[in-house]
């Protein structure tokens, strides 16, 4: 439930649907179905870092699970996992000392590009129509031709800042905003350290969720911290990671912004001849996006049918382009 550690940043926000999408996507992987098979093949219990409450749902399924030794790997997984989480979040608010009493140069007036490589921006920069940028420009262009000095950011560094058309193309270091003032900077840290002291002895208390998502709530804290003058109008979220909506994006709707999940390819899975037995199991039926970029109307519904927040805002876009090669390729007869 949403208390003090993880407040309520949404009034439909359910903290627990957060901990199962993270979980979901960390967990079960290709290592959690090799160990079921194995389980199967060798007629033995499977022994995999769990959490207890997913003990019984494995079982209704006829898969027994050593729940002792699942149980133990799974305290120690959130052991070492808190630790870390804390590592990365101290490590990172640390480098921040260099920015502080420094002027914040980010522009509201801006859309950010989340997780994207060289070949996903240099189409847009060469005037090519091929490329994630490329393409949200196509989509957005009617708006984005009435404003001045508008603002793309992202966090390739191998592309140079540069203005095409009326858009500037910048790089930055991290979606988050910089820490400049030194008493956010102080807040952060007092936050980080009894955060951290208390996620880590609730773990012996079965409330092992607050230290899994320690490092997700850090990042969460650096934006509530800030005001709303920091954030960009809309950021880009590829649909790689489509399960776990993570606790910032709640934050940044929260100041104001829209956070766009879009697909650069329609289908997930592999194909399965069989159409009875067919069912998607990847985690779709998890999401809680409110906003999504679909194909076609096919792909509007799909989204609609798995989408868990009641009431999600579809754009019908077409197809997204992913990437721009400029590298002659040489077809073999």
């Amino acid at each position: 439930k949403n208390n003090f550690f993880f407040n309520k940043i949404d009034t439909n926000f359910d903290i627990e649907i957060s901990v199962r999408q993270y979980l979901v996507e960390k967990l079960t992987t290709n290592n959690f179905c090799i160990s079921i098979l194995k389980s199967i093949a060798n007629k033995k219990k499977i022994i995999y870092p769990l959490p207890s409450e997913w003990f019984s749902h494995i079982e209704n399924n006829d898969i027994k699970v050593n729940k002792f030794f699942s149980n133990t790997l799974f305290l120690i997984y959130a052991l070492v996992l808190t630790i870390l989480n804390y590592y990365y979040s101290l490590i990172e608010l640390l480098l921040q000392t260099k920015y502080l009493f420094s002027k914040n140069k980010f522009s509201k007036k801006s859309y950010f590009f989340l997780f994207l490589n060289h070949s996903n921006i240099n189409g847009f920069t060469k005037n090519k129509n091929y490329g994630v940028v490329s393409s949200v420009y196509e989509i957005n262009k009617n708006y984005l031709k009435t404003q001045d000095n508008f603002n793309f950011y992202h966090t390739v560094h191998s592309i140079p800042n540069v203005k095409i058309k009326n858009i500037e193309i910048k790089s930055c270091n991290n979606f988050l905003p910089n820490i400049t003032s030194l008493y956010i900077f102080f807040k952060c840290l007092f936050w980080l350290h009894y955060y951290f002291i208390i996620s880590f002895l609730l773990i012996f208390f079965n409330k092992w969720h607050y230290g899994i998502m320690l490092y997700e709530k850090y990042k969460s804290i650096r934006i509530l911290f800030h005001n709303h003058d920091n954030f960009s109008e809309k950021y880009f979220y590829p649909h790689a990671n489509f399960i776990y909506k993570p606790l910032w994006a709640l934050e940044l709707e929260n100041k104001g912004s829209k956070v766009i999940q879009y697909y650069y390819s329609i289908s997930n899975e592999a194909y399965e001849l069989n159409q009875k037995i067919y069912r998607y199991k990847m985690g779709f039926n998890l999401m809680t996006w409110k906003n999504y970029y679909a194909w076609d109307k096919f792909h509007k519904d799909f989204i609609i049918s798995n989408c868990l927040h009641s009431n999600p805002d579809i754009l019908v876009c077409g197809p997204i382009s992913h990437r721009f090669y400029d590298n002659n390729i040489n077809i073999l007869n």
